[in-house]
């Protein structure tokens, strides 16, 4: 007679997919009082992976003895760099991101806003640029419509997407102080008189 403690009726093994090779989870198996022993179902194990990290999934490597970290960013939202579009995400296990394309979301931007995302390599992320494309633009001072400028280009100073009043009388001129469209009244020339000397109220 032996003082041994009782063995558990369960324990934990992990099971993997059998193509992919993927952590699937943790399973419970039962203690077999035949043997003592806690034997495994098909495709599983009895070593736990290491903690989890972002955007990776671990894999029973081929040789079945130890559990490797490896790159998963199946169904993962993905932009193009260049175009600031989503992309389609068509990523395996496995498989890394490739270089034109991008997981990280870029900032939301208002629709009236006249800015766009830009992919800035240096930082490795998203910045807000510029972009008056497609916004109307006009000259401060004169009033009239100004041509368009590229994405990207600042606002030039004698521009701005701010129209003149259509019921502003004379001519429009930007106030920088009131940061405001004024009218500038066109002066008028005296009329010549047509009185001649012989004329009644000539002098």
């Amino acid at each position: 007679m032996t003082n041994s403690e009782p063995l558990d009726p369960t324990r934990w093994a992990h099971s993997y997919d059998p193509v992919t090779r993927e952590y699937l989870g943790p399973i419970r198996v039962f203690l077999s009082d035949a043997d003592g022993t806690y034997p495994l179902p098909e495709h599983a194990v009895d070593f736990a992976p290491g903690a989890a990290r972002p955007r990776t999934t671990f894999r029973l490597e081929d040789a079945g003895n130890a559990w490797i970290a490896v790159p998963d960013h199946r169904g993962a939202m993905l932009w193009e760099k260049a175009t600031c579009l989503p992309a389609p995400n068509t990523l395996h296990l496995g498989e890394r991101i490739p270089a034109a394309l991008t997981p990280e979301i870029p900032h939301a931007i208002a629709p009236a806003e006249p800015k766009r995302n830009a992919w800035d390599a240096a930082s490795s992320s998203w910045i807000l640029i510029p972009d008056f494309s497609q916004h109307t633009l006009w000259d401060k001072t004169t009033g009239a419509m100004a041509a368009p400028i590229a994405a990207g280009e600042s606002l030039p100073a004698h521009l701005t997407p701010t129209a003149p009043p259509p019921d502003l009388i004379g001519r429009a001129r930007w106030d920088a102080e009131t940061t405001s469209w004024n009218a500038i009244s066109e002066a008028v020339p005296d009329a010549p008189s047509t009185l001649s000397n012989n004329e009644p109220g000539a002098s």
